[in-house]
């Protein structure tokens, strides 16, 4: 753990307050790392995802070496990918709305288009990073973070006075008197 140093030097006394503060806040509340993933959308598929790393990868060729052929390779690319997800779109549209009929649920046909324009209400934490390992169970997850939070709320965490202060007020009755209207 870092000490404070006082200096005459307000930037480097302020820097050095930062980092303690810091420090204290990653020891007192833990990291857990969260893998962001992309709301996935049911038109993307393999020839998507290549077509887009092509262009990536022409992109970052360009970048290095400025070159005019390299321009012209990066547009190209960049095109084969715009084309190739809006023809994914357009042909998952096209299966989706051959599905509907006069009996489907409108809950549903929205439910879709939510899905198809990539809006997903489901905020659920996919995978977190725990000694270094993706984890992606459900139950893993809830247990890394239930144990996570219950070792930060533990009473090992606080100093001998406040633990006495926290039984104290603890142990006081609480005058709740009921309403009556």
């Amino acid at each position: 753990m870092t000490t404070f140093k006082s200096t005459s030097n307000i930037d480097e006394t302020l820097k050095n307050i930062v980092t303690i503060i810091t420090e204290a806040a990653e020891r007192a509340i833990g990291k857990t790392s969260y893998i962001k993933q992309r709301n996935p959308v049911p038109w993307w598929n393999h020839e998507c995802k290549t077509a887009v790393e092509s262009s990536k990868r022409a992109f970052n060729k360009y970048k290095r070496y400025k070159t005019f052929e390299n321009k012209i390779e990066y547009t190209k690319q960049r095109a084969i990918a715009k084309k190739t997800t809006r023809n994914a779109k357009r042909q998952s549209w096209t299966q989706y709305v051959s599905t509907l009929n006069a009996n489907t649920p409108m809950t549903e046909v929205w439910n879709k288009v939510r899905r198809i324009s990539g809006l997903n209400s489901n905020q659920n934490i996919k995978s977190l990073e725990r000694n270094g390992k993706a984890v992606t169970s459900n139950t893993e997850i809830a247990k890394i973070l239930a144990n996570t939070y219950k070792n930060r709320s533990s009473n090992i965490n606080y100093k001998k006075s406040f633990i006495n202060y926290k039984q104290h007020e603890e142990n006081k009755k609480i005058g709740i008197t009921p309403n009556t209207h």
